[in-house]
């Protein structure tokens, strides 16, 4: 959906809708939201939805990992983030453009076929960092999935 320009102002506000993978039990599908009511920048924001295909019922973490994963699941996080950023165990996330320096893990996600991508967003770090996506692979987590897990 596009809202045309209003008045001659620039804001606008854009979304779209694209499935990024479609097993034969899993659609998930990422929504963009663009837009900009005026100020220092446009806003952008991404949103997944992770859907058993047969049901159409929402998948959340807690239904593919394990409830003790989320301690190992964080670190796995912080460990991809640091090696994506090149920044050394040891030095601090903070000296480094992040708002924190504990990563939680976010309920915005997506499944694909080779792991669980995280989209941060803008949630923990400035817009001029860019968005924070990380990427899990399976073989890092399959020892934290549920038997019933049913994902790639």
């Amino acid at each position: 959906m596009t809202t045309p320009e209003t008045c001659g102002t620039g804001w606008y506000s854009e979304e779209s809708i694209e499935i990024l993978y479609e097993s034969e039990d899993v659609l998930s599908i990422k929504i963009v939201n663009d837009s900009y009511g005026g100020g220092a920048h446009p806003s952008k924001a991404t949103r997944y939805a992770n859907l058993r295909k047969p049901t159409g019922k929402e998948i959340q973490i807690s239904d593919i990992l394990v409830k003790a994963a989320e301690p190992e699941l964080k670190r796995l996080i912080t460990q991809q983030l640091r090696k994506t950023d090149r920044i050394p165990e040891g030095q601090s996330l903070t000296d480094n453009g992040y708002f924190t320096n504990l990563i939680e893990v976010t309920p915005n996600f997506t499944i694909n076929s080779s792991g669980l991508i995280f989209d941060y967003g803008e949630t923990i770090s400035s817009h001029a960092h860019g968005a924070v996506v990380v990427e899990i692979p399976y073989a890092a987590i399959h020892s934290l999935e549920r038997p019933n897990a049913r994902v790639p």
